[in-house]
């Protein structure tokens, strides 16, 4: 007989007070599944908050020294593939009453009924009182992810219902602090699992004074991690045009070398600079797994209309100043990079589209039954 399938409660808490064990009460018989709190770091007058968590049935782990929120959910995700091997997933849920028990509820319900499905309790942040650090947050965060995760209203949620099946990738992920919430939400995608959003409250208690995200130091955290893969995508560029430019030098010949020579050597470094950088910007830049045929296709429709904007816009703007074609060609060649990436992001290497996941899809079952 198989034993029957559990949701894992996970509480990352660094300086909690009463709301900590206020929650696991409020859960009460309601949650009879397992609960994890990870103690990240947490001075010793927060221990006794701890110690009732413990009272409460919750397993509690400790960090000897603070090492931020992604480091504090590997660790439980850890532990929790590791003592449960009829787990289903983790239910995440923040320490300091941003997430309410009912809320919770729901997306352990939504997790037991499609538990292929990442989970995202999505907040509205329209509603009045919600922070303004809180709400540009969001709304860069989503920017940015768009074309990854689609319609996702809310991609800085600390409430989620994570599959058992994506737990041991993302307990390999890098990230230790804030910016691990976003690299999980992006691999996530890049692997192919469906993002679903399910509305909840949306709860700031004293403006988030609790809060210990660090504006600069976890801003700059996360925007790293959005920038990487324009960052990746330029050092691909860059070794590709070393390929294109030294395999024109080799076939060329010199300067000796007949125009048809030139035109020939020009063309066929291309093509070969042109593969190695939709080999590069597949597995390296954009990490997609499932690029095959109509990905290729695109890139090379991409190829061809970049060619003929670079020609055609360098041409247009050395007719309209007295600049030198290369002078004029520069600036030209680097507004398409940008525009190169957006739509390889978008459209080339965009991820499968997210499947239409309604909450009443998610399974009418009790979350804990």
């Amino acid at each position: 007989m198989h034993p029957e399938p559990v949701i894992a409660l996970v509480i990352p808490a660094l300086e909690p007070d009463g709301r900590l064990p206020a929650l696991l009460r409020a859960l009460g018989p309601d949650w009879s599944g397992p609960a994890v709190v990870v103690d990240d770091g947490s001075s010793a007058a927060a221990q006794p908050y701890f110690a009732e968590a413990e009272r409460l049935g919750a397993t509690v782990l400790r960090h000897p020294a603070n090492r931020g929120k992604g480091a504090a959910l590997k660790t439980a995700f850890a532990h929790c593939l590791a003592v449960w091997p009829n787990l289903l997933g983790c239910v995440t849920a923040d320490a300091d009453g941003q997430h309410t028990p009912a809320d919770i509820l729901r997306l352990a319900t939504a997790l037991r009924g499609r538990p292929d499905v990442l989970w995202l309790g999505c907040r509205d942040f329209a509603t009045p009182g919600v922070p303004a650090k809180s709400r540009l947050g969001n709304a860069l965060a989503r920017a940015a992810l768009g074309p990854a995760l689609n319609d996702i209203p809310d991609t800085q949620t600390g409430l989620r219902g994570i599959p058992a099946g994506l737990l041991p990738m993302l307990a390999r992920l890098p990230g230790q602090r804030y910016e691990y919430e976003t690299t999980m939400l992006l691999a996530a995608r890049r692997a192919g699992w469906p993002v679903a959003a399910l509305p909840i409250a949306t709860v700031y208690e004293d403006g988030n004074r609790s809060s210990h995200f660090r504006p600069v130091q976890d801003g700059l955290a996360v925007g790293l991690t959005l920038a990487a893969p324009l960052a990746r995508f330029a050092a691909a560029s860059f070794a590709c045009a070393g390929v294109d430019l030294g395999l024109f030098t080799l076939l060329a010949g010199g300067a000796a070398a007949g125009s048809g020579r030139i035109v020939a050597s020009a063309l066929s470094a291309r093509v070969v600079s042109a593969g190695c950088n939709f080999m590069l910007n597949r597995t390296l830049v954009f990490r997609l797994q499932h690029a095959g045929v109509r990905a290729a296709g695109r890139y090379a429709l991409l190829c061809a209309a970049q060619a003929a904007a670079s020609a055609g816009l360098t041409a247009a703007l050395a007719a309209a100043l007295p600049w030198a074609a290369t002078a004029c060609k520069i600036p030209v060649d680097l507004g398409l990079f940008f525009v190169s990436f957006g739509i390889q992001r978008c459209w080339v290497f965009a991820p499968p589209p997210v499947p239409a996941v309604l909450e009443q899809d998610a399974g009418k079952e009790d979350a804990n039954e």
